[in-house]
Order: structure tokens, then C-alpha cells, then sequence
């Protein structure tokens, strides 16, 4: 249906190409925990700009550029990310597809949440937790 959707012409090909982009970043995630990497080898900064940012950055995870599809955190702290979701990138910008633009404000909503609640390092994290 969403292939359908969004005018995809060869459906098979997508699909196999959607369920080969899972399996590359189950096996990046899974070789990034046996090898006691840290998770920012796959998370980057959604934007150039947050490049640095430590308190609550919006993050995008992918395993090369080709990736059709995202997932979606906002890092807490060094190696501490909370996922809020994931998208088939349909487009450039985020802003462009109905997806990724929910998927957008969906991690805006978070980050929101997560300050107005006292989170800014992995400690407030799981305090947070804990309390609620």
C-alpha cells in the first residue's frame, strides 16, 4: 500500500530493497554491541548544526547514504539514545514527505517532553524512569 501510495514502479525491487536497509542496520547495530562500540557510529546529528550539541540532539541512524530507510532518537548522553521512531526516506529533506515530516515532529515532540522534564544527561534519564 504505501509503495502504491507513493507511485513506487517497481514495488518487488523496493520492497527487497526496504528488508535488505533492515537487515544492514541490525547487523551495524549488532556488530557495533560485540565489538563494545558506542552507538554514535550509526547515530549522526539530523542536522549539521547539532553537530556538538550535547543536551538532546536530534539523530538519524544510518548505515550509508543509499539507506531508504531511518530511525529516528535523540541522544541523551554518550551512548544513551531514546529511539522515537522510523520512516522509509521517500525524499531529500525530511520536510518534503508526509513521513518523514511526522517523523520529524514526533522527535521535536520528544525532546520537548524529555526537557520539560528534567532530562539532559543519562543520570536524569533513568531517574525519570524510575519516578514515572
Amino acid at each position: 500500500m504505501f509503495a502504491k501510495e507513493n507511485k513506487v514502479k517497481n514495488i518487488n525491487q523496493f520492497v527487497k530493497n526496504r528488508l535488505s536497509d533492515a537487515e544492514k542496520i541490525q547487523d551495524c547495530i549488532d556488530d557495533l554491541l560485540e565489538q563494545s562500540k558506542p552507538l554514535e557510529y550509526y547515530f549522526i546529528p539530523l542536522y549539521d548544526q547539532e553537530t556538538g550539541i550535547k543536551i538532546l540532539s536530534k539523530q538519524k541512524g544510518k548505515t550509508s547514504t543509499k539507506d531508504g530507510l531511518r530511525i529516528y532518537a535523540i541522544k541523551i548522553d554518550i551512548n544513551c539514545f531514546v529511539i522515537t521512531g522510523g520512516a522509509i526516506k521517500m525524499s531529500q529533506a525530511m520536510q518534503d514527505h508526509s513521513c518523514t515530516r511526522e517523523e520529524l515532529k514526533k522527535i521535536e515532540k520528544a525532546r520537548d517532553y524529555l526537557k520539560e522534564n528534567g532530562v539532559f544527561d543519562e543520570d536524569s534519564f533513568f531517574e525519570f524512569n524510575l519516578d514515572n
